[in-house]
């Protein structure tokens, strides 16, 4: 009896290992990536903001971008992530676009 029992609760446990491993793991890790892009724009969001704000007129929109990609790379430096110029000038660009439709 005690065997059978045992059997079935190794059966439950593994049923449950599988589900956890084919469900809950890879909806955790796209959760936990939802999470870093929304803060990334928030950040992106941010710095544009900050930079129509405190730059004067009389600087260029190149001038601007450069201001904000040196910040923002100091900050994905300091929280240990890589992201291109490419991607990071489209960041920007679509904050940009963002705030000037609202």
């Amino acid at each position: 009896m005690n065997e059978i029992l045992f059997d079935l609760l190794l059966a439950v446990l593994i049923f449950i290992s599988v589900i956890i491993t084919r469900y809950v793991i890879p909806l955790l890790k796209e959760w936990i990536e939802n999470i870093k892009d929304e803060r990334l724009r928030k950040a992106v969001k941010d710095a544009v903001q900050m930079a129509e704000q405190t730059i004067t007129a009389s600087h260029s929109g190149k001038e601007k971008l450069a201001k904000v990609k040196d910040m923002l790379k100091l900050m994905l430096i300091k929280k240990n992530i890589t992201m291109s110029d490419e991607q990071l000038t489209t960041l920007i660009e679509s904050a940009v676009y963002a705030m000037k439709k609202e």
